[in-house]
């Protein structure tokens, strides 16, 4: 066998190796009485990367049976309705760890039918709270495949409509999610643009509805659903993959109906979930809003945080105390409680409380920290829970706190830090242990507007010389920034005049024609002024207080270039001199040039176009600061190429120059 048959059937063998293994699963099913058991087999590994002081790492489980039902239990019994084939999806949620989630998919052949046993785990659904939604997990990790079920009864006068699916705010610059599938068991069907439905377009009732519930967010999803007159509780699955957006970020997802005839109810009719956006999946952490200030801001700005914790040991925790720095840049003499919930159930101030012995929250407010302490409360602790999700093992605090105001008045004063950091420190009565959050930052930034002034040292421009001691080879500026306090990346932009002063003498031989033996010569010397007005945009970063470097890039605009143009004709012992003013860009639109005539007759081309083509240039160029990061002087030096098409005679010109600049930023 040669060697080119050899690999051939190698990369089969692979191929058909590979494809076998991809449609391996693990998933198993069993008959059991009148329905199925479902269980994976081999069970996965367990993840190895545990939260460090949470509890022990575990999967969490959703089954869906393909017939508009779903489970959470591990290893749950489903009865099917009627006989056929299922495709039937698990995902598994690694809870309390760093490692991803897993799924798998199968198709199964159901040939055992009975009555489905009662609904008892769904969301109980009534005409005045007529739709839900739940999801596989309510805490939510970047990167990971969520699914979200829309359980729904449509309520008296909505026996047919539209179930509209609205999600990624528009307050946010990152999405929150992205939409991958549906699944529909009672007759869904989707629609492409519900704007453009024909009967919510002509309805300008509707219209306004679903502007003022879907307003607010980037995406929206549609089903239209026909449920006749007899509505029976339904459930439509829609798998989300989770994106990007900023950890500890609190986000929305928003269901609700529009009927097809009919007023708009709008009790009952729309149901909005929030969850929360996680590093990985870990009960105990703390979230703060927003995650950067920008100085200066007003007397009324709040930073709302979240505390979140769970009771890990056996027994029943009666007494909790959480502990959490305050960044002197705070104000611990604003700190409001807003809420805080033991169990899901509401815990109050103590000296609100009436009895002795009744559930109540103590703030202690140190120097550098607060403790947030309850008292004669009942936190179930995990290892005596029936499940890890129990909301009974949980805990959480909502408080807010200004930054400190300046002495003297009430105008919050910029800190003397790039970040301030928080972390809260959960001692439970039943644990030897303290269990710490994560560590939390606020970026603080500082906006200023400055002045630049500086000096153009122009290079060469193809064929053209810059003079480098003339007084219209300045620059100037007016930027906009945002920087660090000290050291970091600052975004910086400017809107800029610059003006060089350019010159070119340029010499050429020809034969006369009365003479094939006499050399003649033409030698022109063109000298300009070209200005400019630049848009540029750039990134800085700040070794330290006084030292930086930034690159950029913009667009250049050239707004005029005036100049004169003189043409010397040596013909024998004669010379003639013909000028000719220069006048170009924008503020001379549309001049042009006519050929130059000589006393003796001859005519000479300029080469010189009035373009417009010309006008628009592009910028780009590096710079080193010397300075304050912030308020007050800083000197620079910028290198830079200007890219321009059809200046002068030149098709394509590149135009490199020197900056030395002062700026003051305030």
């Amino acid at each position: 066998m040669r060697l080119h048959q050899i690999l051939i059937l190698l990369s089969f063998c692979l191929f058909f190796h590979f494809n076998m293994s991809a449609q391996t699963t693990p998933m198993k099913v069993e008959p059991s009485g009148s329905g199925y058991r479902f269980s994976l087999d081999p069970k996965p590994v367990p993840p190895l990367k545990p939260v460090g002081g949470t509890v022990q790492p575990k999967w969490l489980y959703f089954w869906e049976f393909g017939d508009g039902h779903y489970s959470e239990e591990e290893s749950p019994i489903h009865i099917f309705s009627r006989p056929g084939e299922y495709v039937v999806n698990v995902c598994l949620t690694p809870a309390y760890s760093l490692d991803r989630g897993k799924k798998f998919t199968q198709s199964v052949q159901i040939s055992k039918s009975g009555t489905t046993p009662p609904e008892k785990s769904y969301p109980l659904l009534t005409p005045v709270s007529a739709i839900r939604l739940t999801s596989n997990n309510n805490e939510l990790v970047m990167r990971e495949e969520m699914q979200l079920v829309v359980h729904y009864l449509p309520p008296p006068g909505y026996s047919s409509g539209k179930i509209v699916l609205a999600f990624n705010e528009k307050l946010s610059t990152r999405k929150s999610f992205r939409y991958l599938s549906s699944r529909t068991y009672s007759g869904e069907k989707e629609i492409a643009d519900i704007y453009a439905d024909p009967s919510v377009k002509a309805n300008p009732e509707y219209l306004s509805y679903l502007e003022s519930q879907a307003g607010e967010y980037q995406s929206v999803v549609a089903y239209a659903y026909t449920s006749g007159s007899s509505a029976k509780p339904a459930r439509l699955f829609v798998s989300l993959q989770v994106e990007s957006p900023h950890v500890g970020t609190e986000i929305g997802i928003r269901a609700f109906f529009i009927p097809d005839k009919g007023p708009i109810r709008k009790a009952g009719t729309s149901f909005t979930k929030t969850m929360m956006i996680l590093a990985s999946h870990d009960p105990n952490r703390i979230t703060v809003i927003p995650r950067t200030i920008e100085y200066p801001v007003s007397v009324d700005t709040s930073i709302l945080y979240r505390v979140f914790f769970q009771n890990k040991g056996e027994g029943n925790a009666n007494g909790i105390r959480v502990r959490v720095n305050i960044d002197p840049a705070l104000n611990p003499d604003s700190l409001e409680v807003l809420e805080a919930t033991i169990a899901s159930e509401f815990c109050p101030p103590c000296a609100d409380s009436l009895a002795e012995r009744a559930s109540c929250l103590e703030i202690e407010k140190q120097k550098g920290f607060v403790d947030f302490v309850f008292k004669n409360v009942r936190l179930a602790g995990t290892k005596g829970a029936e499940t890890l999700r129990n909301q009974t093992t949980k805990g959480e605090i909502v408080y807010r706190i200004k930054p400190l105001a300046a002495e003297g008045t009430k105008a919050p004063e910029v800190p003397d830090v790039d970040a301030f950091f928080t972390r809260a420190a959960i001692k439970f009565d039943t644990e030897d242990d303290t269990i710490y959050t994560n560590l939390i930052d606020i970026q603080v930034r500082q906006r200023t507007i400055g002045i630049k002034v500086g000096y153009n040292l122009g290079r060469n421009l193809s064929e053209l010389i810059a003079s480098a001691n003339d007084l219209s080879n300045i620059f100037a500026a007016v930027t906009f920034a945002d920087n660090p306090v000290h050291k970091g990346k600052a975004f910086e932009s400017e809107l800029a005049y610059s003006g060089y002063r350019f010159m070119r003498a340029k010499s050429q031989l020809y034969i006369s024609e009365d003479d094939p033996f006499r050399r003649d010569s033409i030698r022109t010397d063109l000298s300009i002024n070209l200005y400019y007005l630049d848009v540029l945009a750039q990134s800085r970063f700040h070794f330290n207080d006084w030292v930086g470097i930034g690159f950029g890039g913009g667009f250049s605009t050239l707004l005029a270039g005036a100049g004169q143009y003189e043409a010397k004709l040596k013909k024998g012992q004669s010379v003639q001199t013909v000028n000719q003013e220069v006048r170009t860009g924008l503020l001379f639109l549309g001049k042009q040039y006519d050929t130059l005539s000589f006393p003796a007759g001859e005519k000479f081309d300029p080469e010189i176009r009035n373009n417009p083509g010309s006008y628009l240039a592009m910028n780009m160029f590096a710079e080193m600061t010397l300075g304050k990061v912030n308020r007050g002087p800083m000197v620079g030096f910028r290198y830079g190429s200007r890219f321009q098409n059809g200046l002068f005679d030149f098709s394509f010109a590149r135009q490199n120059f020197m900056q030395v600049f002062f700026q003051w930023k305030i």
